[in-house]
Formats: C-alpha cells, structure tokens, sequence
C-alpha cells in the first residue's frame, strides 16, 4: 500500500491510494505531534518502500480542507479543522461509506448501435453498408437469397451478465421501403467481430453466429411497425426479449455484436422484411439499441456495516450535513455513486476485504462523528 502525495507552492495538489491489494493489508494509526497537528502513520505488507508520515496541520493550510466539511471562523473553525485534519489520510477510506444505507440503483442502461451491415448471399462478395437499412430474407426470394444483419452495439463494461434482470433489443421498420411479410427471427452472439465497411457474405462465411445460446422474436409485416417520432423510438416500442443471450453470452455481445436471421431461412413461402440501419436519415426511423436493467446491488456502505444501523445513520448524517454543503464534498459523494456498484461487487465477492474495509471504516468512525457534532451552518464563503 502505498499514498502519494505532491504539493506545490499554495496547493495540495493529490493524496490517493494505488495498489487494492495494498489496500486489503493496510494498517493505520495515528499520534498528535508535538507542533499540535496530527500525524497519520500506514504501512501495507508487501509494499517497498519506507512508510509514509504526515503532518496534516501542514497540508490542510496549503490545501483549506476544513472548507470542505463546512467549517466557519472562530474557536469552531479551530476544533473542526484539528478534527478533520486526523482524518485527512484516510479519507478514501471513508468514501466507501459515506452513503445511506439503501439501494444503489444502475437503472437502465441505453446502448446505441455503433455498427450494423445486411450480408447476402446472392451478393456474396458486396458490402452492402451503402443502403441505410438492413434486409433479412429466407431464400427462394425473387429479390434476395438468405440475408442476414449484423449489429455491435455499445455495451459499458461495467454491466455484469449476473446483474441484468431484463435486456430487450428494439429494431424500427425502414419506412421508406415497401415491407415485407416478417415473421420468426433468431439472434445470436457472433463469434468474430465484424467490418461494416469492407464485410461481406463471404468474407464472414455467411456470419459466424454462436448457436449455443440463442434469443427469438418477431418482426412485423409491412413498413410502420415501431414507427419513429421524429427520428426517436415512440413510446410504445416493442422490443425483443435479449434477457438470456446477454446474461450468458455478454462477453461475446459486447467484443463481436449480434446476428439476427429468420429463424427458418428455408421455409415456403419465402419471407424478408426490412429494418432501418443506424444510418438512416428518414424521420419515421430510428436506429436500433438494447435497453438492458441491472439489478439492484446494496449499497458499500450497507454492504461493509451490514445490519449497524448507527454507524449508517452517522454516515448518513455526515454526508447530509458536511459534504453536502460544499462544493469539494458533492465531489466527493458524486464519485462515490458513480463507483458504487464496482464496489459493492469487490464487497460482496471477497469476505476478507469486507472485514477489513469494516476495520479500517470504523477507525474513521469518532472522528466522523466528532464533526458532525461540532455543528454550526457554513458560511458563503465556505460553501465555494
């Protein structure tokens, strides 16, 4: 475990920990020195390096981290500076806590199509991205021998398989075109990334798509199904369920993308139906996307105090009162959300590393508690 820490004339430039599993072993104590300020001593084992020390009286005049926690002037800006340098060091530390204690919600997550191309066999050696929809087709059609489409959508990488409760692909009708009849399709994960400029039927050997895991759905007949509203998917869009591909077949989803055919490409009478690419410009389209839902994950602060009620309320507090009032603190508390779920997987996952966040949380606990005693509103000042 190491910390770094630079500073510059006037400014307290950076204090962060690297190295998690550092972090796992980290040992923290800490003295009141002899010039009054307070030394905060750690030490990781495994680490290089000599152990830091600190002395945060110093650091806290270059850097003003008592406007932070709101404070004011006067006998309470003296106290509360004193508090809040002690733990000053270990304030990474306390941001796995300083939420309430309840439900980190990831919601739904929109992922746009970044790439779609239609591939045909009676076209075998053509790219086919110049149209600006994709056409699938059984074969034994006048027009088109089987046809395919290819879609690589962007999906976060933070979305685990396990977290996705629902996952819904939704697909719009080229409108400009005449239609066709629809029918069954069938979607799977492909197991080779595709070009959408230069791919063509034979250079992807008709589409190399992973049968082991497979979704199902309809497409409509005729050209105003899931008709768009000024180029935005309507309200009552209908979408296909993706639930079980993506839950076990994300990782090849998101590298490669998804192939979507009729689910019998041999069936009499022959079918085909149109829908809009990403590259289309007609109002009445919209480009393809997948809406995916996570579940809901507790969040590290529940997870790290479990069923200790106080030491959340406290938290609670801290974060209402103090960080809350200051710029520097809704800082805080935004990249806290933002990384909470992360978290809470590394929490939930590893009962070693949560004992011992537990650990290391409470030794932060009275002096978080100190300052949400000491009270008094911060002034305007203050709140910049």
């Amino acid at each position: 475990m190491k910390f770094t820490c630079r500073t510059t004339t006037g400014a307290f430039k950076c204090m962060r920990y690297s190295c998690l599993a550092g972090f796992r072993r980290m040992k923290v104590s800490h003295s009141m020195g002899r010039d009054g300020g307070c030394h905060i001593n750690t030490a990781a084992a495994g680490c290089p390096g000599p152990r830091p020390r600190w002395n945060h009286r110093v650091l806290s005049k270059r850097y003003s981290l008592h406007r932070m926690c709101g404070c004011t002037n006067g006998n309470v800006l003296k106290e509360r500076k004193t508090t809040v340098n002690r733990i000053a060091t270990g304030f990474l530390a306390a941001v796995l806590c300083l939420c309430t204690a309840g439900i980190v919600w990831a919601g739904e997550t929109t992922c746009t199509c970044t790439a779609d191309v239609s591939i045909d066999e009676w076209y075998p050696d053509d790219n086919l991205n110049y149209r600006d929809r994709i056409i699938l087709s059984t074969n034994m059609n006048v027009h088109h021998g089987i046809a395919r489409g290819l879609f690589l959508f962007a999906v976060p990488e933070d979305i685990e398989a396990e977290d996705i409760t629902r996952a819904e692909i939704y697909f719009s009708a080229s409108s400009h075109c005449g239609g066709g009849m629809g029918g069954s399709v069938l979607l799977c994960a492909l197991n080779e990334p595709f070009d959408e400029e230069t791919d063509t039927w034979n250079t992807l050997g008709g589409g190399d798509g992973d049968p082991s895991v497979t979704a199902t759905g309809v497409l409509p007949a005729q050209n105003t199904w899931n008709q768009a509203v000024y180029g935005a998917p309507p309200p009552d869009a209908e979408g296909i369920d993706i639930t079980g591909l993506l839950r076990e077949n994300l990782k090849k989803v998101r590298a490669n993308g998804i192939l979507i055919r009729f689910a019998d490409e041999h069936q009499q009478p022959c079918t085909h139906q149109n829908i809009a690419s990403r590259e289309s410009t007609d109002l009445l389209d919209f480009a393809p996307y997948i809406r995916i839902s996570d579940e809901p994950l507790p969040c590290p602060a529940e997870v790290v105090f479990q069923q200790n009620r106080t030491a959340l309320a406290l938290l609670r507090t801290f974060r209402d009162r103090v960080l809350a009032q200051t710029s520097g603190g809704r800082n805080v508390i935004a990249a806290y959300y933002r990384n909470a779920n992360a978290a809470s997987r590394l929490l939930i996952a590893d009962g070693r590393l949560r004992a011992e966040a537990r650990a290391v949380a409470g030794l932060l606990l009275p002096a978080v508690r100190r300052v949400c005693a000491i009270g008094g509103a911060p002034s305007a000042a203050d709140k910049k």
